[in-house]
């Protein structure tokens, strides 16, 4: 929710992952993201999911960033999250210094314990390997435990926003039910929004120099105003969520009997 994860800006090209995400976490916008109309959508639509599907009170965030995502959940839940980025689980460890936040790269290794929920948010699509991270998920994933994933939509809607910010792919539903196959997961819930105000937000935003924007006070107000009637109007894409065409995945899954 990275985990919701932005980011604003070029991505240059680094052999370090983990000091490539450091480098990103430093930049300032990165930690505003929370109040963009993008990520209170998603947060707003998952939590809706994780009341309605979610088993257990045992969570892990995959990616977690600084942690918002965690931070919207009931302190009732155990939680533990992780990122590749030590910056960033620093960062979140100030927020919220009881939750437990760990360095975890997904993609080589897994934790040695289950999880009743684990979520993944905007981030299976920077993994080189998602194949191999699926599989470390659903290691960590109790028999009766649930994996939720939010991730782009569509190959169509492919932007220069979307090698911007690091993605490496959007997933069609059936490239996401073939990847939670290799892992011996099946979907529980496949859906998706962000159809069709957002994808005119989104294509709007990608034409906007952000790196000017968070440095211009004017520019900045206005483009806060322009969030916050952004929010509001994109309650629209919720009626059209059955048709399929959103910009956003939603998925839920669970081990194969």
């Amino acid at each position: 929710m990275q985990q919701l994860r932005l980011y604003c800006g070029t991505v240059q090209p680094m052999t370090n992952v983990k000091s490539a995400w450091d480098t990103l976490w430093k930049r300032p916008e990165n930690t505003l993201f929370a109040s963009g109309p993008s990520f209170r959508h998603k947060l707003r639509i998952f939590l809706k999911l994780v009341r309605t599907y979610g088993p257990g009170n045992k969570v892990l965030d995959i990616a977690c960033g600084t942690g918002e995502l965690l931070r919207a959940l009931p302190t009732t839940y155990e939680m533990t999250g992780t990122d590749i980025s030590q910056l960033a689980l620093d960062k979140a460890s100030g927020f919220s210094p009881e939750i437990r936040w760990q360095l975890l790269n997904i993609e080589n290794d897994s934790l040695p314990e289950k999880f009743s929920m684990i979520f993944c948010t905007n981030a299976l699509e920077e993994m080189s390997d998602d194949v191999m991270a699926i599989k470390n998920m659903a290691a960590m994933l109790e028999k009766d435990g649930r994996l939720f994933i939010i991730t782009p939509h569509r190959k169509k809607y492919w932007t220069r926003k979307d090698k911007e910010a690091g993605n490496k792919r959007r997933y069609e539903r059936t490239d996401m039910a073939a990847l939670l196959q290799s892992a011996h997961l099946r979907p529980v819930v496949m859906k998706t929004w962000g159809w069709p105000l957002y994808r005119i937000w989104y294509r709007l935003m990608t034409w906007v120099n952000q790196d000017t924007l968070w440095n211009n006070q004017t520019k900045k107000t206005s483009a806060s105003l322009a969030s916050r009637l952004a929010y509001i109007g994109l309650f629209i894409d919720d009626l059209f969520s059955w048709t399929n065409q959103g910009s956003i995945l939603f998925v839920i899954a669970e081990h194969v009997d």
